[in-house]
């Protein structure tokens, strides 16, 4: 959103990765939300999130974690957005084993890390239906791969006949999900 919306709270989504998040990626509706928003909100809103983590390390029983949107860059943990280049950014946010980019060519690369990843970006049925080749794709449930936990229930894409879409909650302390499905409107 920071890389496509207008940096000055502006009605205009014209960044470098508009039509990347709007068309591609379920922006349209948080964007139809952020333009009904007065222009000091707006701003409000660009400034918290300038001051996110793009990827977040933290310890809880003894078990180390990485939250991160979808791909891991070592050296980048616990950096606020603002302090980051665009290029470290948009990795961490678009990058997937679960595509086949240029990058990752499809390899895990988190078997090589202390962590255990909890990402998303890719929607768990897509893995399941795509690189895993599973009959039952169609679960609401975290999709793990080795040290890797992807969280993504597809709520981006809304209610659709043939996906199970919603959230998935991951408590950390115990590694227990909550998942809560899209409903029909």
């Amino acid at each position: 959103m920071l890389n496509s919306v207008n940096p000055e709270g502006r009605k205009v989504c014209d960044g470098e990765d508009a039509a990347l998040w709007l068309y591609y990626n379920g922006g349209e509706a948080t964007y139809k939300q952020y333009k009904r928003l007065l222009k000091s909100k707006r701003v409000s809103i660009l400034n918290w999130l300038r001051h996110r983590y793009v990827m977040k390390t933290l310890e809880i029983g003894g078990k180390k974690f990485c939250l991160t949107h979808s791909y891991y860059k070592q050296g980048q943990e616990n950096k606020e957005f603002d302090s980051m280049s665009y290029r470290d950014v948009w990795n961490i946010v678009w990058t997937s084993i679960y595509r086949d980019d240029i990058q990752t060519m499809g390899t895990n690369i988190y078997g090589d890390y202390e962590y255990t990843f909890i990402t998303g970006h890719v929607p768990v049925q897509r893995v399941r239906r795509w690189f895993e080749a599973e009959e039952d794709f169609n679960c609401l449930k975290a999709h793990e791969n080795g040290n890797l936990i992807d969280i993504d229930g597809g709520c981006s894409i809304g209610y659709q006949n043939e996906l199970n879409n919603g959230l998935i909650f991951l408590r950390l302390d115990d590694m227990a999900q909550f998942p809560v499905p899209v409903k029909a409107e």
